[in-house]
């Protein structure tokens, strides 16, 4: 008898809120007349279960470039309504308008008839608004031919050993290609032959050497003198360095007579040298010219100053 009378009871709590929920809907149309234009208020579904959630889409068309307020509450509610998520507002041009558009998704957790609110657009001095929407949320179905279970404890899932097996036959595969790559793939250091220098030329030798194929390229015939005396000075001067450890590549003409002297290394060619390296220094400095016959000479100055400076036992025969 008690479960007839609360079943009784149920309905005619149920009838009363739709009954409440249709007299606020017809309110809140009424009220809605009193604003300006509305936009447009679209949803998924209009009946629910307690916990589904559904979509309201707000719509509506501007002119472009317009100041406008968006509906944009700043609670997480709307009534009975709690909104899960609100996306951005899309904004399509067409012609002269935009078409604007917003969607959210709302869900309630309490059953009977609920109504969604206007919702209001601010332009300028007109004010948009929404429809007020009436969504019916349902309890769940229970059926009751259904037997009741006991609550099982967890148990535990079998282990699967596939995944194993094959995350072990990978990597024993991986390990068998680097293996081969290791041995197979990589490079043996390549031995790099030591070349044996070729031992240095003595002094004098080097330098009758390079005297003989100054006498052979003959520049003074084509009036180069700076050319040959510039290459005649280095034979001296490298020819002194290596012999008497002199810098005398470093050293100008008269520092290098100076050098000479006080070695006791000029072998009574003092004067000579003199007029090499004057005449040296005029072809290249002064840019100017000497006699074929004093260019060629020099050179066989040269000559015989390396010739007396070589030590007895390694005096080399002079090219005629």
């Amino acid at each position: 008898m008690n479960e007839i009378t609360a079943e009784k009871s149920r309905t005619i709590s149920s009838w009363r809120r739709a009954f409440a929920g249709l007299i606020a809907l017809l309110l809140l149309t009424v009220v809605n007349e009193s604003y300006g234009q509305e936009i447009q208020a679209i949803v998924g579904k209009d009946r629910i279960e307690i916990g589904e959630q559904f979509t309201y889409e707000l719509r509506v068309e501007m002119p472009k470039n317009s100041v406008f307020t968006w509906p944009d509450p700043k609670a997480d509610t709307i009534n009975e309504f709690e909104i899960l998520l609100r996306t951005d507002i899309d904004t399509v041009a067409k012609k002269t308008v935009w078409e604007l558009s917003q969607t959210w998704t709302l869900t309630s957790f309490d059953s009977g008839f609920f109504v969604i609110p206007p919702l209001f657009l601010i332009w300028g001095t007109d004010t948009f608004t929404t429809d007020p929407v009436l969504i019916q949320v349902d309890l769940p179905e229970v059926l009751e031919d259904v037997p009741i279970y006991e609550i099982k404890d967890i148990q535990k899932a079998p282990f699967n050993w596939l995944p194993l097996l094959w995350w072990s036959m990978g990597l024993l595969l991986a390990a068998a290609l680097i293996y081969l790559l290791i041995k197979y793939l990589k490079k043996k250091p390549v031995a790099i032959p030591i070349q044996k220098q070729a031992p240095e030329k003595p002094a004098e030798e080097e330098a009758l050497q390079a005297l003989r194929q100054l006498r052979k390229d003959a520049l003074w015939q084509e009036e180069r003198f700076k050319e040959h005396y510039d290459a005649l000075t280095n034979v001296l001067k490298l020819y002194i360095k290596r012999r008497y450890g002199i810098p005398a590549l470093e050293y100008t003409s008269d520092q290098l007579i100076v050098a000479i002297k006080a070695k006791g290394i000029d072998a009574g060619l003092s004067a000579s040298f003199k007029t090499l390296l004057t005449a040296s220094d005029m072809a290249k400095y002064a840019k100017g010219k000497t006699d074929m016959l004093t260019a060629e000479t020099l050179i066989s100055v040269v000559e015989e100053y390396v010739i007396a400076t070589t030590p007895k036992q390694e005096t080399p025969t002079r090219d005629v």
